[in-house]
């Protein structure tokens, strides 16, 4: 992004604007930041724990961003990403050996990616948490999902999630019934519970699932917390 403020591909107030990859953006600006957790490390009372902006949040809120107004719901959404204290710790510790016996460099070449012992072991889990208030009840219904996955997310990972979207595609029964053409995302190209069935059988060369969802519900006021594999 740098590079290209430098070079004059793109302008200061872009590289700044939560909805660079929105069209009609003054319809619906929500978030003013555009990795949607701020640019300093907080607190965050929803997730209940300390943490930064990700590093990969100013990519990535813009595209959900994206799918929210392609499919109608601009307006009322605000998205934001961060990285908390305890993963940036985890992560430090699992690439430390790696580091240490020069498999992984911290300035890698074009091309270069992590070795595949570190694509293997690696792992991640992601917390997902939404919040939707009835302005007439005034209850407030909060979801949480729990995704974990298997394998180097930014490679090996990555890599099988974007082939089964591919696969996905290949189907007229997994396009969205209504969207038609033009530059989609992943979540305003596909319809998504048909996507889902797809992601939740999806398994590694070793046959363990290339995701987990675990999704709790919890409404304001109520002792019901139910929870369901999604």
């Amino acid at each position: 992004m740098w590079a290209d403020i430098l070079s004059g591909n793109v302008s200061l107030s872009d590289s700044q604007d939560a909805y660079l990859l929105v069209p009609g953006a003054d319809k619906c600006r929500v978030d003013t930041e555009a990795s949607g957790w701020g640019v300093f490390p907080r607190y965050d009372y929803t997730l209940k724990t300390f943490g930064v902006p990700h590093f990969m949040a100013y990519v990535n809120a813009r595209i959900v961003r994206r799918s929210m107004a392609l499919l109608g719901h601009g307006a009322r959404v605000s998205y934001g990403e961060g990285l908390t204290f305890g993963a940036i710790f985890d992560a430090a510790v699992f690439a430390t050996p790696f580091l240490w016996h020069g498999h992984v460099s911290m300035m890698p070449a074009p091309g270069e990616g992590p070795p595949e012992t570190m694509q293997r072991d690696g792992g991640f889990t992601c917390r997902v948490m939404a919040t939707s208030s009835n302005a007439k009840t005034g209850e407030t219904v909060s979801t949480q999902v729990d995704i974990t996955g298997r394998g180097d997310v930014g490679y090996a990972h990555t890599s099988k999630l974007l082939a089964e979207v591919g696969l996905c595609l290949a189907d007229v029964a997994c396009h969205h019934a209504s969207l038609g053409g033009g530059v989609l995302t992943t979540a305003s190209a596909t319809a998504v519970p048909e996507l889902v069935r797809r992601l939740r059988a999806a398994t590694h060369e070793d046959g363990r699932p290339l995701l987990v969802f675990d999704v709790t519900s919890v409404a304001t006021g109520s002792t019901d917390r139910p929870s369901a594999e999604l």
